[in-house]
């Protein structure tokens, strides 16, 4: 069994970056580990221009100022691998077992999983992802602007971000996988669709 963390932040994304962050401050004994990229979906956004504080920077780039803080704490360190599980243990410690590391002892886990869009499977999707297909409006409408922009679903998120994305686009069409005007949202949202001209 290995030694004991106060803290174990499970993932990397912009979240597990900032707790190791002010965890480093704290001057607590902290592992961060992640699986896969530092710094999580962010890495796929080209162009981020609504962080405060940075007036342009990629995503990755963004991360990679995120790990360097992180790293800048003596009591923080960084291990790549994928955790398999968490247990509590009697004493009310936590035990994190991993793939390829081993166990590790935590006093506090903090878990930072993150998301994963729903890829569709559509030829071009994922080669194109951050250049013309986005899976966050409020993150790329301003890419848009005086576009047609295609929507894919018909769900409360689809209908309320193709509503926002008509701020942006000279036209948003809605594909459904139903018959043609057949909304799965909520009827306040479908409403709104159906009554704004750029739908």
């Amino acid at each position: 069994m290995s030694e004991m963390y106060d803290v174990v932040i499970i993932g990397g994304g912009p979240a597990g970056l900032a707790a190791a962050i002010y965890a480093g401050r704290a001057q607590r004994k902290t592992l961060l580990i992640e699986k896969g990229s530092y710094g999580g979906r962010i890495n796929d956004t080209r162009e981020i221009r609504n962080y405060p504080g940075t007036i342009s920077d990629s995503g990755a780039g963004l991360m990679e100022k995120f790990k360097e803080h992180a790293r800048s704490y003596a009591t923080n360190e960084f291990k790549r691998t994928t955790v398999t599980g968490v247990e509590k243990a009697a004493d009310g410690s936590f035990v994190i077992h991993t793939k390829r590391r081993g166990d590790f002892l935590a006093q506090c886990v903090l878990l930072d999983t993150g998301t994963k869009p729903r890829i569709l499977g559509i030829p071009g999707e994922v080669e194109f992802a951050g250049h013309g297909v986005a899976y966050c409006a409020t993150c790329d409408a301003e890419f848009f602007k005086g576009k047609e922009i295609y929507v894919l679903g018909a769900g409360d998120q689809a209908i309320e971000e193709a509503d926002y994305l008509t701020n942006f686009a000279s036209k948003v069409t809605i594909i459904v996988l139903h018959e043609e005007g057949h909304l799965d949202c909520n009827e306040v949202a479908a409403e709104i669709a159906f009554h704004n001209p750029k739908i």
